[in-house]
């Protein structure tokens, strides 16, 4: 059972302190070992901001439209006239159509052979 009296100052020492520091030999590596740690968390921080921030500009510039065909239309012909629309769009620098052949390469690593 722990006594209040135990925590109390007794002839001049705190209670809480032993009497002979036997762990104090270790407290510098223990620090030095922190401190390495917490550096190594803030470098890892930077770095996910990096990315972050790199992904969201790229998110920001880059933009893929889906085109449905309509009745008798094929999907190369719906998708060159999506193309040609958007290049007329203010802001837009560059708008391409993709084969089917292209669009499932890009889908592949995802879909795997379920293209």
């Amino acid at each position: 059972m722990i006594r209040l009296s135990d925590f109390r100052l007794s002839k001049g020492r705190p209670g809480l302190l032993p009497p002979a520091a036997a762990g104090e030999p270790w407290l510098m590596t223990v620090i030095a070992v922190l401190c390495f740690l917490a550096c190594l968390a803030a470098v890892a921080a930077s770095a996910a901001d990096r990315a972050a921030h790199g992904w969201a500009r790229q998110l920001g510039s880059e933009a893929t439209v889906q085109v449905r065909p309509r009745v008798g239309e094929s999907g190369d012909t719906a998708a060159a006239r999506a193309a040609e629309t958007l290049s007329g769009v203010a802001g837009v620098e560059e708008a391409a159509a993709l084969d089917r052949k292209a669009a499932e390469d890009l889908l592949r690593p995802w879909l795997g052979d379920a293209v």
